[in-house]
């Protein structure tokens, strides 16, 4: 097979998980049977796991995400590997909070914030269309 080392250490790269969502990682500059590693809070293995790029994959596309950060490569990957066994919490060390992590940035999880948004926007419709059904019974 061809050379299977694709990213350069410390980018970040992501996969689709389901239609909305993008599951990230921090390419490394390792290899395991011929594919690069990535390190991701992985839910499935609800942990901080380093894995083969087929893994992390599960047969999505990889894509260059980005270097979010000003640290070196090697520091990236140091940082990101030190992580490894942390346990994944949703709402503390998802994947985009390890990417950050690694890059010395602040953690912070855009999508997670987006689809608390989204979500708080729902329920707020919700209760306004109950309140007003309410309204109209008794008028």
């Amino acid at each position: 097979m061809t050379q299977r080392l694709h990213f350069p250490p410390g980018t970040v790269v992501g996969r689709p998980k389901g239609r909305l969502i993008i599951h990230v990682g921090v390419a490394t500059d390792r290899a395991v049977d011929g594919w690069q590693t990535v390190v991701a809070a992985c839910g499935r293995h609800r942990a901080v796991v380093e894995q083969a790029l087929p893994a992390f994959a599960s047969g999505h596309p990889v894509r260059d995400r980005g270097y979010p950060g000003t640290l070196p490569p090697d520091e990236v990957v140091w940082r990101a590997r030190r992580l490894i066994g942390e346990p994944y919490r949703l709402f503390g060390r998802n994947c985009e909070h390890v990417a950050a992590l690694a890059h010395g940035l602040t953690p912070r999880s855009p999508q997670l914030r987006l689809w608390s948004g989204l979500a708080g926007l729902a329920l707020g419709g919700i209760t306004l269309g109950c309140a007003l059904a309410l309204n109209t019974r008794r008028s």
